[in-house]
């Protein structure tokens, strides 16, 4: 028999997230599917990104009432390859988990594991190369592959090849089922990295999801267990009585 003096009351030694069910590491692949298929996880996420994009930014270098050349080509370069979308997309995307990127298809005659040559021309211009496509990934679909390891470089620690899975795993597949599920390694000098809530690092932010993730999962219990509960509760039986008059 366990006496008063055995008994744990002390708030500050009982595992809490263990009693509750709360997990205690989040996966990428967990807060993909939270926001996927919880409406407020979803809210959560593209709230601030909803807010920032309703008006779109403008771009210009003079006060001129005519549009310059460079702005002309500006306009013209994001309206083709729709680009303010693009970067909207990632902004959410980078919410969900850890970092998002914007992969530059670069047309440069490369694979994409090879790195953009960023050098300059021997008269000291810089090489330009026409953008061929713009894509935005989240974090699911993304894994470093590679860092930089050179403690000299200014780069040390970060990303030096992404390794991109350019369709999600769950992605429903035409008709014929010709859906490209392959991975890719890709240089950094092809990806734009963009990581929100940055605190301690510079590769990797908070989730959005993260501060409310325990909430979310009380949301799911109460969803799910108030309409199983309706489910059973409500079960279409049948219940046969007599009476006296059809008795004898």
């Amino acid at each position: 028999m366990l006496g008063a003096q055995d008994v744990n009351t002390s708030p500050l030694d009982r595992t809490y997230w263990q009693m509750f069910g709360y997990p205690e590491c989040i996966s990428k692949y967990e807060y993909q599917k939270m926001y996927d298929r919880n409406p407020v996880a979803h809210r959560v996420v593209e709230l601030y990104p909803a807010e920032c994009w309703q008006q779109l930014p403008k771009i210009y270098d003079s006060d001129a009432p005519a549009q310059s050349s460079f702005e002309v080509q500006i306009d013209e370069l994001f309206h083709k390859h729709n680009i303010w979308s693009m970067l909207r997309r990632v902004d959410v995307l980078s919410g969900i988990g850890n970092f998002g990127i914007l992969l530059m298809g670069v047309g440069d005659g490369k694979s994409l594991r090879e790195p953009v040559d960023l050098s300059p021309l021997p008269n000291g211009d810089r090489r330009k190369y026409k953008l061929q496509y713009i894509r935005a990934f989240p974090l699911s679909q993304v894994t470093i592959s590679a860092s930089e390891t050179n403690k000299m470089s200014r780069r040390y620690g970060h990303p030096e090849y992404y390794r991109i899975q350019f369709q999600p795993n769950d992605f429903i597949t035409d008709i014929e089922g010709n859906i490209d599920l392959s991975e890719q390694d890709v240089h950094w000098t092809r990806v734009i990295h963009v990581a929100d809530n940055r605190e301690v690092s510079e590769i990797y932010g908070i989730p959005r999801l993260q501060l409310v993730y325990n909430a979310l999962l009380d949301l799911e219990k109460v969803f799910g267990s108030s309409g199983e509960m309706f489910r059973k509760g409500a079960y279409p039986g049948f219940v046969v009585e007599a009476t006296d008059n059809q008795l004898g």
